[in-house]
């Protein structure tokens, strides 16, 4: 009896790189707070203190 042997299923092969969209950089944020007059502009409540 002859042995039959059957061919496995090939999966198709992609050739290059994916595309994958590359994400942004975090850009840090910057506050700053002018103290110059913190009473004045209600920053600070001397009672507070």
């Amino acid at each position: 009896m002859p042995v039959i042997h059957k061919k496995k299923a090939v999966k198709p092969v992609r050739k290059g790189k994916t595309f994958k969209p590359k994400k942004k950089k975090l850009v840090p944020k910057k506050f700053s707070i002018d103290t110059t007059h913190p009473v004045e502009d209600g920053i600070m409540v001397v009672t507070d203190f």
